[in-house]
């Protein structure tokens, strides 16, 4: 009968050894789902950081380039203004000159 308990024991020790291993290897594949999924997190904050930072340099170009063009407008808007301005005054002197051309030819005769 000893010989029976110690086989009974052997097998209760393989079936344990089995487990722990079984055990082990779960705790294994957690581990290397965990790292996949750690990896995959760092991948993809990344290339947020990456997007992030080509958004920035694209938003600092046109920043740039929408000032330049403000200012630019802003002096062919001014100058406009001032050329309508200037084309009017020229047009009520011409015709301010054209209304006193009659007035002058009579006092030139009277003299």
């Amino acid at each position: 009968m000893t010989k029976k308990k110690q086989q009974k024991q052997q097998k209760e020790e393989h079936i344990e050894a089995k487990d722990e291993t079984s055990v082990a290897n779960e705790k294994s594949l957690d581990l290397e789902a965990q790292l996949a999924e750690a990896q995959q997190s760092a991948k993809d904050n990344w290339d947020k950081l990456l997007r992030s930072q080509a958004e920035m340099e694209n938003l600092k170009r046109r920043t740039a380039k929408d000032l330049e063009k403000a200012h630019k407008y802003a002096l062919d808007g001014f100058v406009k203004a001032l050329l309508e301005v200037k084309d009017s005054l020229s047009m009520g002197l011409k015709s301010a000159m054209d209304k006193m051309q009659p007035l002058n030819i009579p006092l030139k005769a009277l003299n």
